[in-house]
């Protein structure tokens, strides 16, 4: 797999940039699936509709974590600069296992003037050539490779991501997707999913938070905005009954939030869906840092399963939630994570 054009002598170079130079700028993605049962040049339409709709999913919800913090998808009217990333098509179906071509559009024309900070992380100079498919590639890879400090990953995605390994349930089949364009890359097994199980596992959930710090407005969005809290820059994401009108007043002041925070899977805080916003008063002092939610190698999980199997203190678990700045009682939160 090291050279991305030999996965089949079929695919040539020119049927490479031959995607790459229409005038709707997408580029070719190739997916192979080794090991099935059905004829080599053929597919259920069965599987290619399971296909579609996964990699639909998973590139959806790489693309909102990397543009909002946060992979959750959502019901309702998707936001144009979404629905144009998604705009994938099928273009060929060759033998040698069973190859399906693919292209997608470039995310350097579908999202435009939206702001996306985090290109750096992908070890790639030359991201003009990221598609929405490409970076869920990315995305997966991280996965597999088991890298927690990545704000490509979170609870929701690595979930999604584990409903496609149903598609190569038997030892010896797998999926191999590629971008020969910009050599992106991933291989969907049996082995690489139950790395991909472990890191779900340990991920945190989403929980709620309060924290301090400058509130600043994202360029060329009109949800997003960002709070400089220590030294860290946390994205905020407007619930859909807020505007940015409503709380242009906060820019450029220290303030106070309240809202869904969510965590790579290094527990490292990614964003926070904003719920309440307030001027900072000396109650919030001690919030000014950006706050401990989960510290390194705690899970609060395996504190409240400690504390049912070996009677561990009330204490301890006491005195991490008022790290965390929860406003719920410990009460309603053990009940919710251990049903």
């Amino acid at each position: 797999m090291e050279n991305h054009l030999s996965l089949n002598q079929q695919i040539r170079k020119e049927d490479i940039f031959a995607a790459t130079n229409k005038k709707s700028e997408k580029i070719l993605h190739i997916i192979r699936l080794k090991g099935f049962e059905f004829e080599e040049g053929k597919i259920p339409f069965s599987l290619l509709c399971q296909l579609s709709d996964q990699i639909r999913k998973i590139s959806e919800g790489t693309l909102r974590l990397y543009i909002e913090g946060n992979s959750l998808l959502k019901r309702g009217t998707m936001p144009e600069w979404l629905k144009s990333s998604l705009d994938f098509t099928w273009s060929g179906l060759s033998k040698g296992s069973t190859i399906l071509k693919m292209e997608a559009p470039l995310l350097k024309d579908t999202l435009m003037s939206i702001q996306y900070p985090l290109f750096n992380e992908l070890g790639s100079k030359d991201f003009s050539k990221d598609t929405a498919f490409s970076l869920a590639m990315a995305a997966y890879q991280k996965a597999i490779s088991a890298e927690k400090e990545t704000d490509l990953l979170d609870k929701f995605l690595l979930n999604e991501m584990l409903t496609f390994r149903k598609i190569v349930a038997k030892e010896k089949t797998s999926i191999q997707m590629s971008c020969p364009a910009n050599k992106r890359k991933a291989i969907l097994n049996k082995e690489n999913f139950e790395k991909i199980s472990i890191l779900e596992v340990t991920t945190p959930p989403p929980i709620k938070v309060k924290v301090n710090g400058k509130l600043d407005m994202m360029k060329h969005s009109s949800s997003l905005l960002e709070i400089l809290s220590g030294t860290r820059i946390i994205k905020v994401k407007l619930p859909e009954n807020m505007k940015i009108e409503d709380i242009k007043s906060f820019f450029g002041k220290q303030i106070s939030i309240t809202g869904l925070a969510n965590f790579n899977p290094a527990h490292e805080l990614v964003s926070i869906l904003l719920s309440d916003i307030q001027s900072l008063s000396q109650e919030d002092l001690f919030f000014t840092q950006r706050p401990k939610v989960l510290k390194d190698k705690t899970d609060l999980k395996q504190l409240i399963s400690e504390k049912k199997d070996k009677g561990t203190d009330k204490t301890k678990l006491d005195s991490l939630i008022d790290e965390m700045a929860v406003e719920e009682p410990i009460e309603v939160m053990l009940n919710a994570l251990t049903r």
